[in-house]
């Protein structure tokens, strides 16, 4: 979701989100991070618990992953539908580079009623709070949006984040009626070509497993554009307090699971978390 607090610490950028820190920097990224040091950046920062990823890409198959795709975007490549919506999409809609001041003044509207759409516990934010959030985002930060041929109007806008020669595809939102036009396809296709075609990144990325909220991008993207899962290791360390509170509840993570209210669903994307780390510390790495 668009908006977040983020910081550097010993050349590593972290971005602070519902009390806990997660890195910012790509996953290709390899650092040393010891528990009395994770446990330090927590208590400056008062964050709850610190995750980040180790064995980025590894062979072995793990239940944590990043969606990315390292080839080239070959349109030939796709399957024959795949490659009938991108031209059906290419039809409908302009995607070009925007900057940051047009989706501040420009972009509320598909940012709210894309929002509606979306099953998850994130914070909606009202049209000055959206503005202020564009404006901090990192200097790193890409705009793409997507116009209507016909009435030149923006139905849709990404948030790319480029560092460390990848580029994660931060945040989109395209508006309901777009996406059944097939805006979707044709924004994916040339950001893709762009960042892996004319940029030569490592690999672009739709981010890590989705813990919060259900998604349907990753089954898109690997169906359609070839992305891939990249596996790796989850590493959490908790605050001290938090850890104990994470412990005893873990034993009853199904039954928190059912129970109705936000506090209960909470607490279970973070015993969910607490699974993947767990089931990660029992792989064999090269």
């Amino acid at each position: 979701m668009i908006g977040y607090e983020f910081l550097k610490s010993d050349k590593i950028f972290w971005r602070k989100h519902f009390r806990a820190l997660i890195p910012l920097s790509m996953p290709n990224v390899v650092f040393r991070l010891t528990e009395i040091e994770a446990k330090k950046l927590l208590k400056i920062n008062r964050s709850l618990f610190i995750r980040w990823d180790t064995h980025f890409d590894n062979l072995v198959e793990t239940s944590w992953w990043h969606i990315i795709k390292d080839e080239k975007e070959d349109i030939t490549k796709l399957n024959k539908k795949a490659r009938n919506q991108i031209r059906r999409g290419d039809k409908n809609f302009e995607i070009r580079v925007v900057k940051r001041d047009y989706i501040i003044e420009c972009a509320y509207l598909a940012y709210r009623v894309t929002f509606e759409t979306y099953n998850t516990i994130e914070r909606y934010l009202i049209e000055s709070e959206f503005q202020v959030a564009v404006k901090n985002l990192p200097k790193e930060t890409e705009f793409w949006g997507v116009f209507d041929r016909k009435t030149e109007g923006l139905v849709g806008f990404s948030e790319n984040l480029v560092r460390d020669e990848a580029c994660f595809y931060m945040s989109i939102w395209v508006l309901p009626e777009a996406m059944k036009r097939y805006a979707s396809y044709i924004l994916f296709h040339e950001m893709n070509k762009y960042y892996l075609n004319d940029c030569q990144l490592r690999y672009v990325s739709d981010g890590a497993r989705s813990i919060s909220h259900a998604t349907k991008v990753h089954d898109f993207l690997q169906s359609k554009f070839g992305f891939r899962k990249a596996y790796s290791k989850l590493n959490v360390v908790y605050s001290d307090t938090f850890g104990i509170l994470i412990s005893i509840a873990y034993p009853f993570r199904r039954l928190l699971k059912r129970l109705p209210g936000k506090l209960f669903q909470k607490a279970s994307i973070l015993l969910f978390q607490e699974e993947i780390r767990r089931s990660c510390e029992t792989k064999d790495y090269f």
